[in-house]
């Protein structure tokens, strides 16, 4: 995925809440940019839904 050219934009709306969350995300991880850090945590969420619709398998 990071191997792929950023050609798409995107906007989002979103509540001043989830802005702080995305900043304090953004300098606590040290990221230089807020659009980093969202396509950053979009691709953390994507990755958890993928694992979380996995089926378990049996140990």
């Amino acid at each position: 995925m990071r191997d792929e050219m950023k050609t798409e934009r995107l906007q989002v709306v979103v509540e001043p809440s989830v802005l702080r969350r995305i900043d304090d995300f953004r300098f606590g991880s040290r990221i230089g940019s807020r659009s980093e850090a969202t396509r950053i945590l979009i691709e953390k969420g994507l990755q958890n839904e993928k694992a979380e619709a996995a089926p378990a398998t049996p140990a």
